[in-house]
């Protein structure tokens, strides 16, 4: 009964997306999305807390082949309440059950458990970010023009209601000062759907415990020199639980994240 009833709430949640993303459905169905570069050995690296509803269709679609390589899969649960380890295992994913709490240092323990050869690339697993967004995500890291890779969410197609206004805003904020202080142009600093190699991954150093890590990641890569892009992306209104995120709370320590970052940043450029 268990199983019918999450089979139902995958065919329910296809069929509830909009018509863009049905036809990125069609174009992963048929393989074509795979066709225009050839496909680094890659992980996928997914940080999960009680997404059940949601997370057998995100690892079913990441994990499908593209060109000669298959993507792995890892999802690094925050020992969830419910069945997102179950559903998990049984779409394929590799589970890792987190030693430290929050978003962030379940992505740095996923790179941790990855060799440094691969390239990691960072998805949520509420099914917000489309894996028909992978080849523009990989690409410029795969003909050698960037080092990270951000979905800008900013610059692609929003489904309405995917983002709160006042996420909106808060994520402008933060992402203008970047600009200003680091004179770049990326244009959704808080975005989770990243690529990286893990190697360079390693070298950042990261600490971010929770949902500032985007914050962390990116200004850290940037101090180092590292070329950082963005490329538009589909985002997708969140389905199951409701959203970790706390937009003034979560909101505040990101900027207090961000300002420390910009400060420690400029001291190390004055020595």
């Amino acid at each position: 009964m268990v199983e019918e009833k999450m089979a139902k709430e995958t065919i329910s949640y296809v069929s509830r997306l909009p018509r863009y993303r049905q036809l990125d459905e069609t174009r992963l169905r048929n393989g074509t999305e795979s066709m225009a570069i050839e496909f680094p050995d890659t992980s996928v690296i997914i940080p999960t807390l009680n997404e059940e509803e949601t997370i057998s269709h995100v690892v079913k679609e990441f994990i499908r082949p593209r060109g000669t390589v298959s993507c792995d899969v890892t999802i690094v649960d925050g020992h969830s309440k419910d069945q997102t380890v179950k559903w998990a295992k049984r779409a394929g994913a590799r589970v890792l059950l987190q030693k430290s709490r929050g978003k962030g240092m379940a992505m740095v323990e996923g790179v941790m458990n990855t060799s440094d050869s691969k390239l990691c690339i960072f998805v949520d697993g509420d099914g917000t970010y489309s894996a028909s967004d992978l080849n523009s995500i990989v690409k410029p890291i795969v003909n050698g023009s960037a080092d990270m890779v951000i979905g800008s969410r900013l610059k692609g197609i929003r489904e309405k209601g995917s983002m709160p206004p006042i996420n909106v805003v808060g994520n402008k904020l933060c992402t203008l000062l970047v600009k200003l202080f680091f004179k770049t142009d990326i244009s959704d600093l808080l975005s989770g759907y990243r690529a990286v190699k893990a190697s360079t991954f390693k070298k950042l150093g990261l600490k971010g415990g929770h949902f500032e890590i985007e914050v962390e990641m990116t200004v850290k890569a940037l101090v180092q020199g590292l070329r950082v892009h963005d490329v538009p992306i589909t985002y997708l209104r969140r389905r199951g639980k409701p959203a970790k995120l706390r937009p003034f709370k979560d909101g505040i320590l990101i900027l207090k994240v961000l300002l420390w970052e910009i400060l420690n940043s400029r001291r190390k450029r004055a020595r």
